[in-house]
């Protein structure tokens, strides 16, 4: 007695018949006798001795739809697994490694679909670290700022909508997705990771992955790891605040630029906060506090031995008392600088509470101030020194380089800074392009 299963498998468009007759003595049937054998069973859609197939082809999918052509083998190992023949491991691990080695290639990709074989390059933070400088970070960066301020509708415009959040509440951690385009310059998508609970395991709590696009193409350019972008580009931001800022502030001028900066914890992005501040302005010296006095202690060591003055500070009040720019650095939840505590008509860049229930600023400090950001939209959603506070943002900083706004800086001035994917952006062309033109 026989029995007939038919069914239909469809496989890119290609529809498959198979009608399969077993005996009922005969349910485990093997593999094909050799990788040879399928070949010639599938071309000439007569049926194998082990495990009987007809193959016929009823539509030209091929053509229609290149990219998803399978190679021979592939059809074969689904067909096979899907219809409940069984491939000996030995013969499916052939299968495998002949694809994987690209010795079996018949039926691959057709040619114009998928993506050109070696021109995705994979970039490392230490390729990052050798070629962005803040020379051509700073104004990329400016650039980056006016253009979303321009809005999505301009031709030197920029589109990037609010980042995407996903929570992992079993692991207390937390990704965010962040698409954004400069036109005619970038096109990027940065997905970065915070797991706190990483610290207990020797592994970094923040991690970055950017990828570049052809703007022209929507082919991928490049995979950046991201996180000295992410510190650098945020560092730059604050510094084009800054200086945009100092220039309505008549007081730190009459200092003959001599100014004192201090910086709020001792991460990676006050890190590059103190290196880029030391760059742009003339600093006599950077004061430091961190929770740990021993992190504050080796930040400034570090900055010494790069000849910047600078000294730890055992409380925040002792670091900004007497400072004229202030960074704050910290992934603090509570309020961590008051008012009382910064002098009449300094700067203040937030780097820290990113997010709606956290705050890094004291209401009475954000309410008594002038607020710039480099987002409206993200500002009023995302930040919760904002939120909390029910504070009025004055301008977007982008507005004030594109002269739209009027600079206003006679008290506290405050920059949020809640990072924008098209800093990112541009940073990554940056990298992207530098090392091209290395390679030429």
């Amino acid at each position: 007695m026989r029995k007939v299963f038919k069914g239909h498998h469809v496989l890119g468009k290609k529809v498959i018949r198979v009608v399969m007759k077993v005996k009922d003595s005969q349910r485990h049937l093997g593999p094909p006798q050799s990788l040879e054998e399928v070949r010639d069973n599938l071309e000439s859609s007569s049926t194998s001795k082990k495990c009987p197939l007809k193959a016929h082809n009823t539509m030209s999918g091929a053509e229609q739809h290149p990219e998803l052509w399978l190679s021979k083998e592939q059809k074969v190992r689904r067909t096979l697994q899907s219809y409940g023949c069984d491939m000996h491991s030995e013969s499916e691990r052939n299968v495998e490694e002949r694809l994987a080695s690209g010795v079996m290639s018949v039926g691959g990709p057709q040619q114009g679909s998928g993506w050109p074989p070696g021109q995705v390059k994979w970039v490392s933070e230490e390729q990052v670290r050798q070629v962005l400088t803040w020379e051509q970070l700073i104004p990329a960066v400016t650039h980056a700022l006016q253009s979303y301020s321009r809005g999505s509708d301009h031709p030197q415009g920029a589109v990037q909508p609010l980042r995407f959040r996903v929570n992992v509440p079993q692991h207390q951690g937390t990704m965010l997705a962040m698409p954004g385009m400069v036109t005619g310059v970038s096109l990027a998508v940065k997905v970065f990771t915070w797991y706190p609970n990483n610290t207990a395991r020797g592994l970094p709590t923040r991690t970055s992955i950017i990828l570049l696009l052809h703007q022209d193409t929507g082919l991928p350019a490049a995979v950046l790891q991201g996180d000295t972008i992410t510190a650098m580009r945020t560092a730059a931001a604050s510094a084009v605040a800054t200086l945009q800022v100092l220039k309505g502030k008549d007081k730190m001028r009459e200092k003959e630029g001599k100014l004192v900066v201090a910086v709020l914890g001792a991460g990676a992005q006050a890190r590059s906060h103190a290196h880029v501040m030391a760059h742009v302005l003339n600093v006599d010296k950077v004061i430091v506090w961190a929770r740990r006095s021993e992190a504050a202690e080796e930040l400034c060591q570090m900055l010494r031995s790069e000849s910047i003055p600078a000294t730890a500070a055992a409380t925040v009040q002792q670091a900004v008392a007497a400072a004229d720019v202030i960074n704050c650095c910290t992934s603090t939840s509570t309020p961590l600088l008051q008012a009382r505590w910064v002098k009449p008509g300094a700067h203040i860049n937030s780097i820290g509470a990113a997010s709606p229930n956290k705050q890094e600023l004291e209401k009475d400090l954000v309410r008594s101030a002038i607020i710039y950001t480099d987002s409206y939209e993200a500002a009023m959603k995302e930040s919760g020194d904002i939120i909390a506070t029910e504070a009025e943002v004055y301008a977007e900083i982008g507005e004030v380089l594109l002269g739209t706004k009027p600079l206003l800086a006679d008290k506290i001035t405050i920059f949020k800074s809640l990072g924008l994917a098209v800093e990112d952006a541009v940073s990554a062309q940056l990298v992207f392009d530098a090392l091209s033109a290395e390679e030429e």
